[in-house]
């Protein structure tokens, strides 16, 4: 009988742990995605989540990952145009690679993760991970001791770390408002927050959690500060005077401006980065204290711009930032072509588009010292381990600045030591000579003549020089 009783209380007991295990996943994705009406608009509900997973491979997952288990919990696919990045140590000469990596997606659990992201050049991450186990910081600066990992500080729709301590929601809140007093939602769920609401108790808040959990440590290089507009959102009311007017904007840059002079003042020489979805413009007095600026969904029709807004941006900013180390990030992401939310999720193969904007965005980040550039599934959706062919090419230092029209009315180049950039940002294809004594690709003659069509890039090498490819196993 006791037996019996022992038997039952262990079949309950797994039971609970099962249901527990899927609970976890529930609400991760729900914390990932924000509540169901949000996510909705944003073309995301938990069917379309789940849609091509079973439940018995998401327990599988969060017991795995609860158990610090390595090694792959989904089965990568391949023939994306794109693959997993190699786990060897680095040993290129210059990078200029970024990895955006805020949000724990099903594409990037795979095996030797901390070792994989190490292979760009700066990474940004979220600490949430750190924390869970899912990433290892020691581990990515043992394989690439001089990569730059900047903490993701979203300063709206913050992170599950950064909510500890906030208050619930009263009257005395911390959460931004309209006029009419009911909260302003965003589009990817949750709440905004109202920097300047009870003396600016937010941004003293984000002032301890970038201290203390991140900073003080030395865990982290730097910070990349999410969601710092320019502008307020619309329809804050900022100083809770149920007004729209001036006030609410020069509200909203001073509580910006004091948490960017506090951080400053406390750690010199830290690397800040700051992301207003744009640049800022040139008059921005958020430029005297950053290092640089992320230009988010460049190249792309979400928000991004064109060439002309990536290229006149990436230059102001370049020079207002000339008197720090510059970190300029260039994100480039699979949201064109009017692609929603929902199909930069589910997207499983890159279109030919999406390559040109790939190589035009990475040529041009070459064009200046201080860029760094990333490519993946865009807004809300950073997290990929998409490497490609172009990342292999070690180009070496550069040996002088850009040149203009050398290729071309429009042209722009840069000769490094191992290759050189060339960007077409013309409406007619050109001719780049063979005799430059540069290739395509190693496996390519070097005095093949090489046409670069319109809005496109290409990084030529010189045979047997410029890739630094390592075949590890993925």
């Amino acid at each position: 009988m006791n037996t019996a009783r022992d038997c039952w209380r262990r079949i309950r007991l797994l039971r609970r742990k099962a249901c527990v295990a899927l609970g976890m996943v529930l609400i991760h994705q729900l914390c990932v995605y924000g509540n169901d009406e949000a996510a909705q608009h944003a073309g995301v509900t938990r069917n379309t989540l789940f849609s091509s997973r079973s439940s018995d491979v998401l327990v599988a997952e969060t017991v795995r990952a609860a158990a610090g288990i390595s090694g792959p919990a989904v089965k990568p696919e391949t023939n994306r145009r794109w693959r997993l990045p190699d786990f060897a140590p680095v040993s290129r000469k210059r990078g200029c690679l970024v990895n955006y990596f805020h949000t724990d997606l099903s594409d990037s659990r795979v095996g030797h993760l901390s070792e994989r992201l190490a292979q760009w050049d700066a990474v940004i991450m979220n600490h949430d991970l750190v924390e869970a186990g899912r990433v290892s910081l020691d581990r990515m600066r043992a394989i690439n001791p001089s990569a730059k990992i900047l903490a993701w500080v979203p300063l709206q729709g913050p992170n599950d770390g950064m909510m500890k301590g906030v208050p619930k929601k009263s009257d005395r809140d911390w959460y931004a408002r309209k006029t009419d007093g009911s909260y302003l939602v965003p589009h990817w769920g949750g709440n905004l927050m109202n920097p300047c609401a009870q003396d600016r108790a937010w941004i003293r808040h984000v002032l301890r959690y970038a201290r203390d959990t991140c900073l003080v440590s030395g865990r982290y290089d730097g910070l990349m500060l999410d969601c710092l507009w320019y502008q307020p959102p619309a329809g804050l009311d900022v100083n809770a005077d149920k007004v729209l007017d001036e006030t609410d904007a020069a509200g909203w840059q001073e509580a910006m401006l004091f948490l960017l002079r506090e951080l400053r003042a406390l750690f010199p020489k830290t690397i800040l980065v700051g992301n207003g979805g744009v640049p800022w413009p040139s008059e921005s007095p958020y430029y005297e204290f950053v290092n640089g600026c992320m230009h988010e969904n460049a190249l792309g029709d979400q928000f991004g711009g064109d060439w002309n807004v990536l290229w006149n941006s990436y230059k102001m900013a370049v020079a207002r930032t000339a008197h720090r180390p510059v970190f300029h990030f260039v994100q480039v992401d699979v949201r064109a072509d009017r692609r929603s939310q929902q199909d930069a999720m589910r997207l499983s193969i890159l279109t030919e588009n999406d390559r040109r904007r790939l190589r035009l965005g990475l040529g041009t980040t070459l064009l200046l010292d201080g860029g760094y550039f990333g490519f993946d599934r865009g807004d809300c959706l950073h997290g990929q381990l998409w490497w490609f062919d172009e990342y292999d090419l070690d180009l070496g230092r550069p040996l002088a600045d850009y040149k203009s029209d050398r290729f071309g009315r429009g042209s722009l180049s840069r000769e490094f030591e191992n290759g050189i950039v060339i960007v077409n940002p013309t409406e007619t294809s050109i001719a780049v000579p063979g005799e430059l004594g540069f290739a395509a690709s190693e496996n390519e003659s070097d005095n093949k003549r090489i046409s670069l069509p319109p809005w496109d890039a290409r990084i030529l090498v010189k045979p047997a020089l410029g890739s630094k490819r390592k075949h590890a196993t993925n």
